[in-house]
Formats: structure tokens, C-alpha cells, sequence
């Protein structure tokens, strides 16, 4: 990641939620992996990644709050980002 697309991180350990960016934040369509709760933004002009969004994250899955570190942020975005563009790609040509 260039400086321009470093990742920043709010996570808020008393109600559980998770913020990330990559870059800095713009606007976004946000898709959500059902079976996770998991939203994952993506900017419309690049069609990229551009963060995600996870509420009860550590509930979800399993870690305790001071595991989510920038690598496990890292994992979660390469995780959950081929479902998020799939569906997109499928939002955007009204499959």
C-alpha cells in the first residue's frame, strides 16, 4: 500500500465496531456479506475496495479487542473482498 492508500483503522472496543479505509475516506457503495454482517465499500468511480465495516467484530469473530491489529484488518479485507466485488458486479448489471 502506497501512503495513499494506507489503511486506518477505528475500532471502538466498547460497542464493538470496526472502521477501515483504505486511503482516505470518500464515497462509497456499500455491500454487505449476508452471512457475516461484514460491509464492504467500494468506491464506484475505481471499482475497488475502499474499506469495510464490521459490527460485534471481535464477537463475530472471536478475538479478543486488542487482536485487531492492522494484519487482521489486512486478512479480513483480502477475506471478504472477491465475495463484496462478485456481488457488485452483480448489483451493477441487474443480475
Amino acid at each position: 500500500m502506497t501512503q495513499e492508500q494506507a489503511l486506518q483503522i477505528d475500532y471502538d472496543p466498547d460497542v464493538d465496531i470496526l472502521y477501515a479505509s483504505i486511503g482516505p475516506p470518500r464515497a462509497a457503495t456499500t455491500v454487505e456479506i449476508e452471512s457475516y454482517s461484514v460491509f464492504v465499500r467500494i468506491c464506484p468511480k475505481s471499482h475497488q475496495v475502499v474499506g469495510i465495516e464490521i459490527f460485534d467484530c471481535a464477537k463475530k469473530f472471536k478475538v479478543t479487542h486488542d487482536q485487531i491489529t492492522k494484519s487482521f484488518v489486512e486478512d479480513l479485507i483480502t477475506r471478504f473482498s472477491p465475495e463484496a466485488m462478485e456481488i457488485y458486479k452483480k448489483e451493477r448489471s441487474g443480475i
